[in-house]
């Protein structure tokens, strides 16, 4: 599926990844919309840990409310993605990041400033497709 394998900027600590999330406002309860970012998550998490074997290190950040353009999630995201300190952003599917094209496309832009790959596994993207020196 993705070509190049996972891997640490350090090579002697773990993998950081960022997993992504957010909800679909439609689903009534605010239990139904943490149980649809809940599996999410999980999709994503349960990629890294089936393609990496060696120790990793998670931080879930979610938005609740969908409906927001950005929300909490893509300025939290960047501020830990400019702290220098991860290796990977991964989503279940690109617009868990963000529906709107100029969010997503800023928000990859950061990411790449800031030599962290991206993966959505449902879309089967990954940024280290663009970049022959992604780790």
């Amino acid at each position: 599926m993705f070509q190049q394998q996972l891997a640490p900027k350090d090579l002697e600590g773990p993998l950081r990844v960022l997993v992504l999330g957010r909800s679909s406002p439609h689903l009534q309860t605010e239990d139904r919309r943490l149980a649809a970012l809940d599996k999410s998550w999980s999709r994503a998490a349960e990629f890294v840990r089936a393609s990496y074997d060696w120790p990793v290190e998670f931080s879930f950040i979610g938005n609740l409310d969908g409906a927001e353009a950005v929300g909490p999630l893509i300025p939290q995201a960047l501020m830990l993605i400019e702290a220098g300190d991860w290796d990977l952003v991964v989503a279940e599917d690109l617009t868990r990041i963000s529906r709107y094209t100029n969010d997503l496309s800023e928000f990859m832009q950061a990411c790449g400033d800031a030599d962290v790959r991206v993966i959505s596994v449902v879309d089967n993207f990954d940024t280290a497709m663009f970049d022959n020196n992604a780790s």
